[in-house]
């Protein structure tokens, strides 16, 4: 970012430190490098560390470790310059269709759990608490968002194939031994542990495919992807609740069963990486292995980074609450059609999925995220006093929209702060930072109760959520503000 102080503009380069340029210095140089650990600039020719020739856009590196004099650093900014992205084409459009299947099957049939909740606390589970029996649920998230960091790293590393079909057999072997669980135990070893495994392979394994694709139109891409779960969460709820009076429990987990092994079979068919390996594991010479760092802690030296990871942290666990408590919502007041707002939600939520991806491309994508979230939050204190079909239909809506949009941009957010190469690694570790936060999440059915002593503490349960959403918008802004080297206004 070039600020300005006075009459001088200041180059930020290598730990943040400011280097000021020669006042001489011609206007087309006058082009900021953020730090060295993220490689990257927020704020470039395009948009986020893109540059645009003959109708492509690239990526522009930033400077090595040691450019710390400001001629040196332009003179490396320039003189790398990376290939052109697709930004479409037939392979890059099968990859988004491909993603699209991952993310149905994973989040997709997590954005389901609502319907799980109530059913399991009707029947096998009922004398168990809400605490306890949103114990699985919260299982499948930590399997989704722990498994970030390594999952992203072996992707980085060219390992996507071997990983996917690993994932694709933990997946669908766990979804078929659900449709036999009758037991705390049985459902907790397969929905909650082994499913969550495979959901979390392959969702970390697919999600950074579209970013070898695109990069100007990165957050349309992600959006279009992040759809999938939408598509999922708007499907499958009706169809289990349908499914399961005429064929039973067993058999409705066997046709979800047949579904996703009709999703991985596209997607293993469609979905493509592009870009080499950033470290050569298979050559000895190097040093193989020995090279490859698991624990990558580079990227939080940035502050922006940080504070963008931890308010995703703190998002992840207040956001999910009307989509686990939703159908025991509808329950406990006898609102009618109980069993389809959570689809409704889920559809509202597609359209805030994709169309923010297009807006987020044009202003910026943590400039988007930003107001979705904060909506968000402010909506969840509002969830209690909708016990009526006229307040909680909007409700539904308007929420549903706006926790599409973090789910969307969530990615794009920290993809944008570094090169392509490494982005499995940067989204790995913001996920991994998010399953904190989930494993958090059963906590809120503790506050929520509903003992037949105690009863539903709604006002409790959904102003911790709020809250805490809210907190992550902040970090968010603060965050932003970091990008932006203290200004307010700017792309990012």
């Amino acid at each position: 970012m070039v600020q300005t102080d006075g009459q001088q503009p200041i180059l930020y380069v290598e730990d943040g430190s400011m280097t000021v340029l020669p006042a001489g210095e011609p206007p087309a140089r006058q082009t900021s490098a953020l730090s060295h650990d993220f490689k990257s600039k927020i704020e470039p020719d395009l948009a986020d560390g893109t540059r645009e020739k003959d109708g492509l856009a690239y990526e522009r590196e930033a400077p090595s470790v040691g450019d710390d004099d400001a001629g040196n650093a332009m003179a490396a900014l320039e003189k790398q310059e990376k290939a052109p992205f697709p930004e479409g084409g037939r392979q890059a459009w099968l990859t988004i269709l491909g993603t699209f299947c991952c993310t149905m099957i994973t989040f997709g049939v997590l954005n389901t759990y609502g319907v799980y909740q109530a059913y399991f606390k009707q029947t096998y589970l009922a004398d168990y608490s809400n605490f306890a029996i949103n114990w699985i649920g919260t299982v499948q998230y930590v399997g989704i968002f722990g498994l970030g960091l390594p999952m992203g790293k072996l992707f980085d590393l060219g390992f996507f194939r071997p990983c996917f079909l690993i994932g694709a057999v933990c997946l669908t072997a766990s979804q078929l031994g659900l449709s036999f669980a009758n037991s705390f135990a049985t459902l907790f070893i397969s929905q909650g542990l082994f499913m969550g495994i495979g959901m979390g392979i392959i969702f970390n394994m697919a999600i950074p495919c579209p970013s070898h694709w695109f990069l100007k139109r990165r957050g349309m891409a992600l959006g279009l992807v992040a759809a999938g779960s939408s598509t999922g969460g708007v499907c499958f709820p009706i169809m289990i609740q349908r499914l399961i009076p005429r064929i039973g429990f067993g058999w409705s987990m066997r046709v979800l069963f047949f579904i996703e092994i009709a999703m991985l079979t596209i997607a293993w068919f469609t979905i493509r990486t592009r870009l080499p390996p950033a470290i050569d594991v298979r050559d000895k010479s190097k040093g193989g292995w020995s090279q490859v760092k698991w624990i990558d802690l580079q990227a939080f030296k940035n502050p922006a980074y940080t504070m963008i990871v931890i308010g995703f942290g703190l998002v992840v666990f207040g956001l999910y609450t009307p989509f686990t408590y939703m159908d025991v919502f509808t329950s406990h007041y006898q609102i009618p059609a109980n069993g389809y707002f959570l689809s409704i939600m889920n559809a509202a939520s597609m359209f805030g999925r994709i169309l923010p991806g297009f807006i987020a491309d044009k202003i910026g994508r943590t400039n988007t995220i930003i107001p979705f979230l904060t909506l968000a939050g402010v909506l969840l204190f509002i969830f209690p006093l909708c016990t009526s079909l006229g307040g909680l239909v909007p409700f539904a809506i308007l929420y549903g929209f706006a926790s599409g949009g973090h789910v969307s941009l969530q990615p794009a957010v920290v993809a944008q702060l570094g090169p392509t190469e490494s982005v499995g690694v940067r989204v790995g570790n913001m996920i991994a930072f998010q399953a904190l936060g989930s494993v958090c999440q059963p906590f809120v059915g503790l506050i929520l109760g509903g003992d037949p002593s105690t009863g539903y503490r709604w006002w409790g349960a959904c102003s911790f959520s709020g809250a805490l959403v809210l907190a992550g918008a902040f970090c968010l802004v603060i965050g932003r503000r970091f990008a932006l080297a203290g200004k307010w206004i700017g792309k990012i």
